[in-house]
């Protein structure tokens, strides 16, 4: 994002928070799990200031990119870099509107409390997916970018028989974080930042750099959006430099 267009859309959040008490408007997100749980406290202090409503509905990319594709409406849009970059292409989005909001990467949890494996080097993370006896993440099917890319990950390791016979596929990476606090699962691969609300899990850490899996997120404006200057204004609050520094303490 240029200064520019920064500087532009944070002169533009008292103008519209202002307008939003005399006449609150409702806003509907739709938005990846991986970013759910900043952006939701984000919002809920957005709403707050200027009146406005914030209607948000998380999950998947892939499965909330299907969702726009089949007539779910959006005034704001927030999923992967390379998802907005489609729905770009398709008109979809406002000219201008796209603004990153953080980067999610990929690390391994376990239940709170319990012995943590050694994730430090490919060879050590391809050990810990042979010994695991279950093992929880993303079903790729759902369209998860963690689950996609793990399940390309035990094809490079050569692993894949071996470990999808232990998997506990799951619908999202909140799931995966429960899954592993509840004891269904005793390790848990996905985002950091969707593991890290869940206080039954211990992170251990992001995959090793070499193997690793880092996605940055975007925000932008919907096309056919009825309330795009207030749209605009909630992603302006989310690029906040206070708000950078809660995506960054939620793991993006």
């Amino acid at each position: 994002m240029c200064r520019r267009f920064a500087l532009s859309i944070l002169a533009a959040i008292p103008l519209a928070l202002s307008a939003g008490h005399a006449g609150a408007a409702d806003i509907n997100v739709v938005g990846a799990g991986a970013i759910e749980e900043p952006f939701e406290a984000l919002a809920a202090e957005f709403s707050r200031d200027g009146g406005h409503k914030i209607h948000a509905i998380f999950g998947p990319v892939g499965g909330m990119a299907a969702k726009l594709k089949g007539g779910e409406k959006a005034d704001v849009i927030v999923l992967s870099a390379a998802a907005m970059d489609e729905l770009d292409k398709a008109g979809s989005l406002v000219a201008g509107s796209r603004v990153e909001l953080g980067h999610a990467t990929v690390g391994v949890a376990v239940k709170a409390g319990a012995a943590q494996p050694d994730i430090s080097t490919p060879e050590a993370i391809k050990k810990m997916l042979l010994e695991a006896r279950t093992i929880a993440y993303t079903n790729p099917a759902a369209g998860g970018t963690a689950g996609i890319y793990l399940n390309g990950l035990l094809d490079r390791l050569g692993v894949a028989e071996e470990v999808k016979k232990k998997s506990l596929l799951q619908t999202s990476g909140s799931a995966t974080a429960a899954a592993v606090a509840n004891g269904a699962a005793e390790i848990g691969i996905t985002f950091t930042s969707e593991l890290l609300p869940n206080k039954g899990v211990k992170v251990i850490g992001q995959m090793p750099q070499s193997i690793g899996l880092t996605v940055a997120y975007v925000a932008a404006v919907a096309t056919g959006s009825q309330q795009a200057e207030t749209a605009r204004a909630l992603i302006a609050y989310m690029a906040r430099p206070a708000a950078r520094d809660h995506f960054k303490e939620a793991g993006l």
